[in-house]
């Protein structure tokens, strides 16, 4: 099923919503794991709505990793695990010309 809407080149099903267990990693602590290895998922993140900005990458969960500091003892990394299967490419926004020429195409 195509939605005419979308972009050229676009495709309007997740290519990765069948995977289960995709591998995540922690851009903070360089934690490797898997899905599962997430406990709480996206719900285990604490304030997630100031957390995450609108419009911008929804996480996996929370890092499980445990760090030790020397002055503070040993803490959970707690930041941000994302897919580390999936790369985000941006692209620019089609101007209203580009919009005609691919409406005439």
């Amino acid at each position: 099923m195509t939605d005419s809407k979308l972009p050229k080149g676009w495709q309007d099903w997740d290519p990765c919503g069948g995977d289960r267990n995709r591998p995540v990693e922690c851009g903070n602590c360089d934690w490797k794991g898997f899905e599962d290895d997430i406990e709480d998922g996206l719900w285990g993140i604490n304030d997630l709505v100031v957390r995450i900005d609108p419009g911008g990458i929804v996480p996996v969960g929370a890092c499980p990793s445990m760090l030790t500091h020397e002055n503070t003892g040993t803490y959970r990394c707690d930041s941000h695990v994302y897919h580390a299967d999936v790369e985000i490419i941006y692209r620019r926004k089609p101007s209203i010309l580009d919009k005609i020429v691919e409406a005439i195409d």
